[in-house]
């Protein structure tokens, strides 16, 4: 999962406005996304337009901000070709 991870942190881009924030778990990526829109309209955006899943943070009881959590524990391949769909990550 650590090699996950990486993966996660080198696919954003400072300019885009995300963040991937340190888990005590390992085995997801917290990501801080622009208040653009809420947690639940990012997690649909993603799933209805570049088929990627993510959960909105509230599932994990984030209190304040806009959160999503990804799994880690996918192939890698797999995670890379999630990535290079999701262009709001990458401006």
């Amino acid at each position: 999962t650590t090699g996950n991870l990486d993966t996660f942190i080198q696919a954003i881009t400072p300019e885009s406005g995300w963040r991937v924030l340190q888990s005590e778990g390992g085995w997801c990526a917290i990501l801080e996304a622009p208040r653009f829109y809420g947690e639940e309209e990012w997690a649909l955006m993603a799933l209805q337009s570049h088929s990627v899943q993510f959960q909105p943070g509230y599932f994990y009881d984030f209190e304040r901000g806009v959160f999503l959590v990804a799994s880690l524990l996918v192939v890698p391949e797999v995670l890379e070709i999630a990535l290079r769909r999701l262009p709001f990550l990458q401006r």
